[in-house]
């Protein structure tokens, strides 16, 4: 395929990639490529398919060699020509492969397992914004133009009307990786800093994993562990919500079910054995009662302004559609909307740590989110809390 569909993409000649001297490699391919002065390609969003392909196709190619080369004795004798090329191993450096899939596994299960890390405490997932300041200039006037002051807000303040065509975002797969990436690591930096107090809490490790949208947007998963606290010998764990919901699968609390708060204020079990950084599931509200405001004064006013902002423009406001949370389903699988919940525990019916949401008018549509988190980044940020008492089976 490459001499003739692909003569116009090889950097070194207009034959095959391997088959020149001094071709390179694919690495020195893919270099040659993404810094080209031609962004033609990069708009195709079948390029990177077949890239992928042909990386795979690559790595089974020279590995099935490598192993015939070990190993003389056993002769290619298979009937089929694809099988002769490139072999019937699977090696777990390729994506998403089966062997791929068990190597990750076993990783998480050691790093799980009570002599290591134990049982996580958050889970963050990072879902990329299409509408972000370096897409918008990327789109509007080509690769690496860096975004002007009204860009970098525009996805705040701006919305675009149903009659607007909304800008092909699916044919700037290469800016779109790029931009995911550095969003992704500048959240690493700032907030995953390993043995180091963040906003998150007290973070020991973490582990993650980056997959792909049906959307065509990327999504990242991950899984924290923070530093275990000392528990009081008076501690006590706050009584989960009894489940009242018929049947046995997961539901939501029924709205006859009303749970009243403690008379004496106690913190959940997420925060009682873990340093682990606040998680919020209701919007920003100043309390302003008082001769002084509340102690707000007009800046941090602002900013509750700004956040409450952000909490609406961004999805942090949940969706229900029949593509996503009710496939198959009459109810919605992330169990919105919420009731309302004074304050955070465990509840038997979904079988999943109910937040605070003091206010259902306002709350019971709002994600699990870090406040912090949600006001650093433009993409959104969820964070899921799990019981350090319930094992490893509600943390899924």
């Amino acid at each position: 395929m490459m001499p003739n569909a692909g003569r116009v993409c090889t950097p070194y000649g207009t034959g095959s990639l391997l088959s020149e001297v001094g071709a390179g490699g694919p690495l020195r391919y893919a270099r040659n490529r993404c810094a080209c002065i031609q962004s033609w390609f990069r708009r195709n969003p079948l390029w990177a398919f077949w890239k992928l392909d042909y990386q795979i196709k690559s790595d089974l190619f020279f590995g099935h060699k490598r192993r015939q080369a070990r190993t003389p004795g056993q002769a290619a004798g298979s009937e089929y020509h694809t099988a002769r090329l490139f072999g019937t191993a699977i090696p777990s450096n390729i994506p998403e492969s089966t062997a791929w899939w068990k190597k990750q596994q076993k990783d998480l299960f050691a790093i799980t397992d009570e002599a290591e890390h134990g049982l996580m405490q958050n889970m963050v997932t990072i879902s990329h914004n299409d509408y972000c300041p370096e897409m918008l200039a990327a789109i509007r006037r080509g690769a690496f133009a860096a975004p002007t002051e009204e860009e970098k807000v525009e996805y705040l303040l701006t919305r675009v009307r149903r009659d607007r065509q909304r800008p092909r975002f699916e044919n700037f797969a290469f800016e779109h990786v790029l931009s995911f990436q550095r969003r992704v690591q500048a959240t690493k930096q700032h907030f995953f800093a390993r043995n180091k107090r963040t906003p998150l809490g007290d973070l020991q490790d973490w582990w993650d994993r980056t997959e792909a949208q049906k959307r065509a947007a990327l999504h990242a998963h991950i899984l924290c562990w923070l530093r275990r606290r000392e528990l009081d010998p008076a501690y006590r764990p706050l009584r989960a919500i009894p489940k009242t919901a018929v049947g046995t699968e997961q539901k939501q609390r029924p709205k006859a079910q009303v749970v009243e708060a403690p008379q004496e204020h106690q913190e959940d079990a997420v925060y009682q054995h873990a340093f682990v950084g606040r998680v919020s599931g209701e919007m920003p509200r100043p309390n302003v009662n008082g001769d002084a405001w509340g102690g707000y004064d007009v800046e941090k006013l602002r900013i509750a302004g700004l956040a409450r902002g952000i909490l609406l423009r961004l999805p942090y406001l949940h969706s229900c559609t029949p593509n996503y949370c009710l496939k198959d389903r009459s109810s919605c699988r992330l169990f919105f909307p919420w009731p309302e919940q004074p304050y955070q525990v465990f509840d038997d019916n979904t079988e999943r740590v109910a937040l605070a949401r003091r206010l259902q008018e306002d709350d019971q549509w709002v994600v699990p989110h870090n406040l912090y988190l949600t006001m650093f980044s433009p993409s959104s940020v969820n964070v899921l809390c799990f019981d350090p008492q319930r094992g490893a089976d509600q943390a899924r």
